[in-house]
């Protein structure tokens, strides 16, 4: 067996820590990844990893053999980084992980378009609704909403990102609308479920800032599930303006609070600072650029991407 095959298969069932995980995601059998494994371990005379069909524990010896393993296939993908780099058109596989809600909406039905555009690549599309872990889900490019504390990343802004108070004009002409932050005790809240960091709504109050630990009456897991409780007069939300920018130009949601909203969350692109920047990463930043500008194409007003609006549905 190639030795190089032999050193992938190993590196990959020892992050995910399951021959049926690294079979999955190298589209072979559980048998195949074993026979890899023990192929190489025959070759190197040590035993690498204690492995069943439901649990893999790496030895000392392969753990030490793993971290020289990755510099090699690391090494071995710059190297053919800078050579599609001289290409014209790129080419290969392109992972991109995205938040849930925004790779629905915002990622996937552009995604025709690009590869249109290229076809030597392929892309797989990751969506997330917590966290994601860049480097050991190998992902190429990922979308974030928040801010980025991982130095290993570099972040390229692709768009402006804000969140706004809202709420259905029904909920309002019934209890009422708040003339200040301070007024929302008085109001039915709809919020992320548990700690979110969403929960905490940010305002200017004269000249001050300040921060409301936001509890709902009603608490739901994500952006999606939030709009259509407040769209059908729930109560009050603060919501990305990509979750509610077609509501907001219809009239079908109210924005509250304007002059005491202080949420500006940029988008972003992110990449492993560790890797070259490879052609095919640039071009699909770019591409993002270009869809929203000269402004997030969910906003109001016509000085947007009206054909990527059309295809996003919102």
């Amino acid at each position: 067996m190639d030795k190089l095959t032999n050193i992938k298969v190993f590196s990959e069932t020892a992050k995910f820590k399951s021959l049926a995980r690294a079979a999955e995601k190298l589209n072979l059998s559980a048998s195949s990844v074993s026979k890899h494994i023990s192929a190489l371990e025959n070759h190197l005379g040590v035993r690498l990893m204690n492995r069943t069909t439901r649990k893999v524990s790496i030895t000392d010896i392969g753990a030490a053999y793993l971290e020289k393993a990755n510099k090699i296939i690391q090494d071995i993908e710059d190297a053919e980084s800078m050579i599609n780099a001289s290409q014209k058109s790129p080419r290969g596989l392109l992972r991109i992980a995205a938040p849930s809600l925004f790779g629905s909406r915002h990622i996937a039905p552009h995604l025709p378009i690009f590869l249109d555009r290229h076809k030597n690549l392929n892309i797989e599309l990751i969506t997330y609704d917590d966290q994601i872990d860049i480097i050991k889900d190998s992902i190429d490019i990922a979308i974030i909403l928040t801010k980025l504390d991982d130095s290993s990343l570099i972040a390229k802004k692709i768009a402006p990102g804000n969140r706004t108070i809202v709420a259905s004009p029904k909920y309002i002409n019934k209890y009422g609308e708040p003339k200040n932050p301070d007024d929302l005790s008085n109001h039915k809240l709809v919020t992320y479920l548990g700690r979110s960091q969403y929960n905490d709504w940010h305002f200017k109050v004269n000249g001050k800032s300040k921060v409301l630990h936001a509890q709902g009456s009603l608490s739901l897991s994500n952006g999606e599930l939030i709009l259509r409780a407040v769209l059908n007069n729930g109560g009050i939300t603060m919501l990305s303006r990509h979750i509610t920018g077609k509501q907001i130009r219809e009239g079908n949601l109210k924005l509250l609070l304007e002059d005491f909203v202080e949420e500006v969350n940029p988008i972003y692109a992110v990449y492993p600072s560790n890797k070259l920047v490879q052609p095919k990463i640039k071009l699909f930043i770019n591409y993002l650029i270009e869809l929203y500008s000269p402004k997030p194409y969910w906003m109001v007003g016509n000085n947007v991407n009206i054909e990527a609006r059309k295809r996003a549905l919102i």
